[in-house]
């Protein structure tokens, strides 16, 4: 004897053969099963695109409610971009550079594409602390960029001494100079120039880790479908006012039990 429930049996049997598993998203309108495969980052924007078309939204809000519906995933890939940033940061150290020279006012000293000219020295008495400035002109292609002012401190309550660093950084390189003091044989000022390039990469990969790190962290949010109510094809009740469903089942009750 044949069970009630093989043919259930068969459907999950032919399912488990050869049918396909179909992911949620590839039932939203205007997803398409015959979309070519691709990196994951064309996945995410295509996902994202469906979502924007159902929903009304614009693609980077979009985007953003895909990232939150798996924080792990894309905060992992997050901290992935930071740490390739810190990569190429560190590389940039195999081209620092560094020069230092005796200069005059008048001199100049060129280190990279900068070239680096002694205006004019100085000094300047504060309250707690004596200072010594230079002041130097770059230019770069023969065309004057910026004024740097490094200065040498020395305070004589405590009897010591610091240096301020003149910095221009940007995101390709960094350019320090620095006034080392006077020179114990020619009495000149020595400038100290280092140019590092890339500096700046470091710093940006780390924030990019730390946000990443933060969204990882961060608990899923779940994806909303909101359902429409759909329209009634049949009438609910029959034109003498009875359920059509219930009149045939109370009919079929009062046959005679030998013709049902």
């Amino acid at each position: 004897m044949t069970p009630r429930n093989s043919g259930l049996h068969d459907n999950a049997a032919e399912h488990d053969a050869g049918s396909p598993v179909v992911a949620p998203h590839a039932r939203l309108p205007g997803y398409s099963r015959e979309c070519p495969k691709g990196p994951r980052d064309s996945e995410f924007f295509r996902v994202a695109r469906v979502i924007a078309a159902r929903t009304g939204a614009n693609i980077f809000s979009s985007a953003a409610q895909l990232t939150m519906r798996n924080t792990r995933r894309y905060g992992g890939y997050v901290i992935h971009f930071g740490m390739v940033l810190v990569f190429i940061g560190i590389s940039g150290t195999a081209f620092n550079q560094d020069k230092q020279m005796e200069m005059s006012a008048g001199s100049a000293m060129a280190i990279g594409p900068y070239t680096l000219h002694l205006q004019n020295f100085d000094s300047d008495q504060q309250p707690n602390y004596s200072a010594e400035r230079a002041t130097i002109d770059v230019d770069k292609g023969g065309k004057s960029v910026m004024m740097l002012y490094p200065q040498r401190r020395f305070y004589p309550s405590n009897e010591e001494s610091g240096t301020m660093v003149a910095i221009s950084s940007t995101l390709k390189e960094d350019l320090y100079v620095v006034y080392a003091g006077r020179s114990p044989d020619s009495n000149l000022p020595v400038i100290h120039a280092y140019l590092n390039p890339l500096v700046k990469w470091i710093w940006l990969g780390g924030l990019v880790v730390v946000l990443g790190t933060i969204l990882a962290l961060l608990p899923n949010r779940q994806a909303v479908m909101v359902m429409s109510p759909a329209a009634e094809s049949s009438p609910a009740f029959g034109s003498e006012g009875q359920r059509p469903a219930r009149a045939s089942i109370s009919a079929r009750s009062q046959l005679p039990k030998d013709n049902v």
